[in-house]
């Protein structure tokens, strides 16, 4: 998937839409030509949002099968901020109803089948309007959660979501947890106070689980939480804004260094064993070279050993092989503001949308 500065809560994709300020980013800078090469067999197509408004931002897709995709974001027309949510079917995005009085700032979406599907929205301040929503394979039904500002959400093998972001208990105070839906209800899984931030997690399945957020990342075995931190030479952590399963050999985090003097974007791929760190590329001629200050984007595997990254700071679409970056060639590049990235499970289909009247596909 925005909160003010005030609220310690971000998620990720408040951070996309409203981190360059607090990283300090200044204007968009050009990218350079050096940085443009070949990418993976295949091209990236639009495909048209019906009825989208200028300002309509995608802020996340899930794909569970070549014919059918989720998309939700949210945008402002005449009567203000409305949630937007597509369903891919047919070939074309349609646009779909969401319950009544549903929160608009719709921020992130999962499933794992067309049949059933997951969204959370997110507000600013604690209210009892509707801020999770379940696709029950014809529509989208308003479904009963713990009050509280989440900010991301996964499903796992069984089909339970699991969701995080912050919340005021009445008995706990303010803190940040991880609910997991069991049943009828939810179960909260764990809980810290509010000096931990929570941004990001992939549920590959219920014994297979990263947590990340702010300084913290943490991966569950079914039984047992384990820090694993990623730090670099300065010894600060990193901030985790995304996080991606292939396998559990293969899992991709996309970080922010919150070390004061150089907080750019890290790229981040776990092995099994240990992980391996990649900065962005920026401004340099030599890509690779040097990163970009105050990060915006997302990511996704390629289905081939890569990954794709939309770049906000740099508003253009990467891809990384492994070993070298190089730069998408699609249309408006940039212009695009890429926040939301998704591959279609086990092919390597991927899906892009953000601050666009369209949405981008790779095939």
């Amino acid at each position: 998937m925005q909160p003010s500065a005030s609220n310690p809560h971000l998620s990720r994709r408040a951070f996309t839409l409203g981190a360059a300020a607090l990283l300090g980013a200044a204007a968009v800078p050009a990218l350079p030509k050096a940085a443009r090469a070949d990418v993976p067999p295949g091209g990236w197509t639009t495909q048209p949002i019906p009825g989208a408004q200028p300002d309509i931002g995608i802020n996340a897709i899930t794909a569970p099968t070549r014919q059918s995709a989720f998309a939700v974001g949210v945008e402002t027309g005449a009567a203000g901020q409305a949630p937007v949510a597509l369903h891919w079917d047919a070939g074309a995005w349609q646009r779909v109803p969401v319950p009544d009085g549903m929160v608009p700032n719709l921020v992130d979406v999962a499933a794992r089948t067309p049949a059933r599907a997951w969204a959370i929205a997110q507000s600013t301040v604690q209210t009892d309007d509707p801020l999770v929503m379940s696709w029950n394979g014809l529509a989208w039904e308003a479904v009963d959660a713990p009050v509280g500002e989440w900010v991301a959400l996964d499903v796992d093998q069984l089909g339970r979501p699991w969701m995080i972001g912050g919340e005021v208990d009445d008995q706990l105070g303010s803190g940040t947890s991880l609910y997991r839906r069991d049943g009828g209800g939810w179960t909260r899984l764990l809980r810290e106070p509010s000096g931990t931030l929570f941004t990001a997690i992939s549920v590959r399945s219920p014994s297979d689980v990263w947590l990340g957020g702010y300084g913290t990342l943490r991966h569950f075995d079914g039984q047992t939480w384990t820090e694993r931190p990623i730090t670099d030479s300065t010894g600060y952590p990193h901030w985790i804004l995304q996080i991606e399963h292939v396998s559990a050999e293969e899992v991709w985090f996309l970080t922010v260094s919150t070390y004061p003097l150089d907080m750019s974007a890290r790229l981040v791929r776990w092995d099994g064993t240990d992980f391996t760190v990649q900065r962005l590329p920026g401004t340099s001629a030599a890509v690779g070279t040097r990163s970009a200050i105050g990060f915006l984007g997302s990511l996704a595997p390629d289905g081939r050993g890569g990954v794709w990254v939309g770049d906000g700071m740099y508003r253009t679409l990467r891809h990384f092989d492994g070993t070298t970056w190089t730069v998408a060639d699609v249309p408006m590049q940039g212009s695009n503001q890429i926040q939301a990235l998704a591959r279609v499970r086990h092919t390597s289909t991927v899906w892009a949308g953000g601050r666009l009247p369209y949405t981008l596909h790779f095939a």
